[in-house]
This record gives structure tokens, C-alpha cells and sequence, in this order.
């Protein structure tokens, strides 16, 4: 990325070997580095240091050049992945059974599309990095989740034709299920979550999925140590995953809806839900709302906050007969 000034009229290429660190300048150029990414986490321009002709913008750092050709001070990417964006839906406590659908309208490599969520896991729709199409579902180990002994961790009681069966770390520890799952923009795609108390300690968790007029179809079952909770907390979220210093400007957004949750013959829907993000990644280009009877989540690229501020409430109006 090349960033010219009113006093340069050529751009300087950096040198092919790393060039001699200079100075005292270095500091008083990191501060204005972070000062120059706007609020999408784009690098804007150094104002004030008409001397700065190169702008080298990796993944992971920028290195700024000299018209000498020396180095006038690196810093890391202030924000290399475009904002995760949730919406945590108002249903009633502890559900047996928790139903969502996504349609995502926009979407890149390394996308996660969260359909359901809740305290012990969460289940959605993945485009990876190499474009492959995938459905998954991850509980967490029992109470700390921190890789616990083999008898506490999580237990695949079943798992469908075609399921990938794993573990995973960084985020806590647990199991987590995938499967391919060729899903399209603008074609909805639906979640079920089941939960059953199995003794008082062990809670089974069931995620089924299921697209356009096929049947639901079983991804897996897996248990872990609950004490009894079943379904707590359902959100969905949008996450970039990719986080390589370009993906902040792409665009990723999906709808969600209609989110219920369903205990015997009783059927409740989710009238209301609170929209929040991630707080290590300051940016403001990310937004919620309604679109028609549903929620939406955008993050990344143009977007402008416009339709509700972070950490509120966005509500349906009242249904009517």
C-alpha cells in the first residue's frame, strides 16, 4: 500500500534488505500510525510527516520508509479481522429445544455463521478458508474447560453419516462436529438444539440441520458435565476467522429468525434481541437491525452503524392477528 504526501511527488519502493532502524522518530510515528486507521480499522495517511513515502501493510505489521530509505518505525495491524457481531435472543430459561434458520446475504473465506448458541456450545454454517462449505456444532468440557481429565471431557454419544469428529483448543477445550453442507447465499438454512438431562450430571446436547425441503438430518449428539442446564443463554453471532490484515474490509452479513424455543406443546418465539460485539476490536463498521420479521448482523468493509448502537435492545413490533 502506497501512501503519498503534498511534499513527495515519487514513491520510494523499500528496500530488498531490511534498511539501518533510524531514529528517535521511530516512537512519534507509531503514535501517529494508530492514529491513521479510520474506523473501520483502514489505514488512512500519516498527516504531518510529509516525509513518509512508503507505507508497507502486512497481515501482521506496517513498516513505514523514508525518503532515505530508512526505517521510521513498525507496529503491529491495529485491527487485522473485521468486528465479531452477536445477537443474544430473549427466550425463556434452561429450554429443552431451541430452533433458528440463517440466510446469509453476504459472505468470504473464513466466515462463521452462528445459528445457535447458548452457555455450553454453539452450532452454524462455516465457509472456510478454501472456500469449502461446512455445517458444525462444538460443545465445551465441563467447568473450567481447560483440556480436563479423559473421564470429564466431552462425550460423542452419536454422530451422522459424514461427521468429522475432533476436539478443539484455544477458546476452552471440548468437542466439535463437522460435516460439508453445500449451502448458497440467500437460501436459508435451519438449526435445531436439543438438550436432555441424562442423570443430574451429564447433559446430552443434539444439533440437527436441514435445508430447503429435505428432512432434518442428525449431526451429532454430544454430553458433557452440566448439572442439569440444558439450554441458557441462545445467540447467534457473524465472526471472521480469517483475521489477515484484508479480510476487516470485506463484508459478511446473514439474517436470523424465526428464533423459538419449545418445552412440550408450548411454543415460544423470540420477539426481541440485545446486539453487542467483541470489545478487542474497536471498529464501528458493523450494524443490526430488522429486516422484514427478521434480525440481521453485518461486520466488515463500508458498513456503517446506522440502524441500532452496540448493547441494544432491537424489538419486533407486536404481532397482530
Amino acid at each position: 500500500m502506497l501512501a503519498q504526501t503534498s511534499m513527495a511527488q515519487e514513491v520510494v519502493a523499500p528496500p530488498t534488505h531490511p534498511p539501518t532502524p533510524a531514529s528517535p522518530m521511530s516512537a512519534q510515528i507509531e503514535r501517529r500510525l494508530y492514529q491513521s486507521f479510520d474506523s473501520t480499522g483502514s489505514f488512512k495517511s500519516i498527516t504531518g510527516y510529509a516525509f513518509v513515502l512508503f507505507c508497507s501493510i502486512s497481515s501482521t505489521s506496517t513498516t513505514i520508509y523514508s525518503p532515505r530509505l530508512c526505517t521510521l518505525g513498525t507496529v503491529r495491524m491495529a485491527h487485522p479481522a473485521a468486528r465479531s457481531v452477536h445477537l443474544w435472543f430473549d427466550l425463556p430459561k434452561n429450554a429443552k429445544c431451541v430452533c433458528n434458520e440463517v440466510c446469509v446475504s453476504e459472505s468470504q473465506t473464513g466466515s462463521y455463521f452462528c445459528v445457535i448458541g447458548f452457555s455450553r456450545g454453539y452450532s452454524g454454517i462455516q465457509e472456510l478458508y478454501d472456500g469449502r462449505k461446512m455445517a458444525i456444532f462444538s460443545v465445551w468440557d465441563s467447568s473450567s474447560n481447560t483440556d480436563p481429565s479423559e473421564d470429564k471431557r466431552v462425550q460423542v454419544a452419536y454422530s451422522g453419516k459424514g461427521v468429522e469428529v475432533s476436539r478443539f483448543g484455544n477458546e476452552g477445550t471440548g468437542g466439535k462436529t463437522m460435516v460439508s453442507l453445500e449451502w448458497k447465499l440467500n437460501e436459508p438454512v435451519q438449526f435445531k438444539m436439543e438438550a436432555q438431562d441424562v442423570d443430574g450430571t451429564w447433559t446430552a446436547y443434539s444439533c440437527y440441520v436441514k435445508m430447503n425441503s429435505s428432512d432434518w438430518f442428525h449431526m451429532a449428539t454430544m454430553k458433557t458435565i452440566a448439572n442439569g442446564e440444558l439450554l441458557n443463554g441462545v445467540y447467534s453471532f457473524v465472526e471472521d476467522f480469517r483475521r489477515d490484515g484484508a479480510s476487516h474490509c470485506e463484508i459478511r452479513s446473514a439474517k436470523f429468525g424465526d428464533c423459538y424455543s419449545k418445552a412440550d406443546d408450548c411454543q415460544c418465539k423470540c420477539q426481541k434481541a440485545t446486539f453487542t460485539a467483541d470489545s478487542s476490536t474497536p471498529t464501528l463498521n458493523i450494524d443490526a437491525g430488522l429486516c422484514g420479521d427478521k434480525f440481521y448482523l453485518t461486520t466488515g468493509g463500508d458498513t456503517k452503524n446506522t440502524s441500532t448502537q452496540l448493547n441494544c435492545c432491537i424489538a419486533k413490533p407486536p404481532e397482530t392477528n
